[in-house]
């Protein structure tokens, strides 16, 4: 299931991407909206990597290692 929020409203829940889709189309939510709940969502799936690449050393080290600021 996937939410977008309309403003200060409630939340809309859609089980497919033709129900957005619609929609959309339908100028039932716009691009905007869509955007900023995307953003929101894919910030929640990588919030528990974020928080494991803090709290590894080894981790942080190894990107350094692969990814110098020097270069």
């Amino acid at each position: 299931m996937f939410s977008i929020t309309e403003g200060e409203g409630e939340a809309k829940h859609y089980r497919s991407y033709g129900e957005i889709e619609h929609d959309i189309i339908e100028n039932k939510i716009s691009s905007q909206m869509l955007n900023v709940a995307v953003a929101n969502a894919f910030n929640q799936l990588l919030e528990p990597v974020r928080r494991m690449y803090a709290e590894s050393d080894e981790w942080q080290r190894i990107d350094k290692l692969a990814y110098p600021e020097d270069a």
